[in-house]
């Protein structure tokens, strides 16, 4: 597995370009599994803050058969409960985020 990119980050978050970094690498081999839509329900009020309010960039990166709907789905239950949008709402910002402000990147396969 190549750590640059998590090694990358961490860099540009001492120089102030982000201020934290949540990632769900080797869940293998944690006794409970840890999967990103887990995280992102866990902490769900600051990431639509973030979103919502603050301009935030989501990139997310792994499989598209399952992994990439489901933490979609969590990102959009998230605008939904913490953020106060409608079903159809948050649906058209993550939309919007992907295609219009580039801010909702996903790097999926199957």
């Amino acid at each position: 597995m190549n750590f640059f990119p998590l090694f990358y980050l961490k860099g540009t978050a001492a120089r102030g370009i982000h201020t934290e970094l949540t990632h769900s690498l080797l869940h293998a081999l944690r006794p409970v599994q840890v999967y990103v839509q887990h995280l992102v329900s866990q902490d769900a009020a600051a990431l639509a803050d973030l979103i919502l309010n603050h301009g935030a960039y989501v990139f997310v990166c792994g499989d598209g058969a399952h992994m990439a709907k489901e933490v979609h789905a969590a990102l959009q239950a998230a605008l939904v409960q913490q953020g106060g949008l409608s079903e159809g709402e948050a649906s058209a910002k993550l939309t919007a985020m992907a295609q219009q402000e580039r801010r909702y990147v996903r790097d999926i396969w199957s």
